[in-house]
């Protein structure tokens, strides 16, 4: 087998399916560590000391597909229920120095799961239908959204809103989006915006397949934590990104 270094502390989990099958999978063994750990190895061995390493690497390989699904759960709307916002993040983790799973979807999860309860307790009775929705597989394709899309088609142009958080730690610090969103949400974002700085936007891997026809809206996200995107992403006529 063969042990190397990232280029960076993001240690990065890849591979090339091809013609492989389960019956017929590489058996070599690479391990990838993070820049820092390597470091400290090579500082070790350049000095005389030896190094020793130990590594856990019982992969298991099973026939696919394997089924999944995603967690949902919503608040029917009382004058537009057929109307619907989606609140969401993913609940699959992606574990890893640049991108752990707390950061990595669980911030998003727990922030739907709390929107939905707080909505709840308080006994809100929205217009439309606020549906919260936990994606599985985002890291491994965005399987769960796109499936979610393809299983319901006619439903997209009554998706008036989805938001997603898959933006760690960080706090809101600026909006871009639709020229046509701008008084709206100007009035809306108002407090925050004036207690915060407006950044430069940045991607994400949220659920893309869901908005397809939509325009972005990104909140840009300020601080110091290493994995901090948050889209929000609006229906529209529009496809250009105007700052708010």
């Amino acid at each position: 087998g063969r042990v190397y270094g990232s280029r960076s502390d993001l240690v990065l989990t890849f591979g090339q399916p091809g013609d492989r099958t389960v019956k017929d999978h590489p058996k070599d063994r690479v391990v990838m560590l993070s820049k820092t750990d390597m470091a400290r190895i090579k500082r070790n061995l350049e000095v005389g000391q030896q190094v020793e390493l130990e590594f856990n690497l019982h992969h298991i390989w099973l026939e696919g597909p394997r089924p999944n699904s995603n967690v949902i759960g919503e608040i029917p709307g009382t004058e537009k229920p057929d109307e619907v916002i989606i609140v969401s993040g993913h609940l699959d983790s992606w574990d890893g120095p640049g991108s752990q799973g707390a950061l990595d979807n669980a911030t998003g999860s727990c922030t739907a799961l709390e929107a939905a309860r707080i909505l709840m307790k308080s006994g809100a009775k929205p217009k439309r239908t606020i549906r919260f929705i936990l994606w599985t597989g985002e890291e491994q394709g965005l399987f769960g959204s796109r499936g979610y899309v393809e299983a319901h088609k006619d439903e997209m142009p009554k998706i008036s809103a989805v938001l997603v958080d898959d933006g760690g730690t960080n706090y809101q610090g600026g909006y871009i989006g639709p020229e046509c969103s701008r008084e709206m949400m100007e009035t809306a974002f108002a407090p925050t915006v004036k207690a915060t700085k407006t950044t430069t936007p940045a991607s994400s891997d949220e659920p893309l397949a869901i908005v397809l026809a939509c325009t972005a809206m990104t909140i840009a996200k300020v601080g110091i934590s290493t994995h901090w995107y948050v889209y929000v992403r609006l229906a529209a006529n529009s496809r250009m990104p105007t700052l708010i």
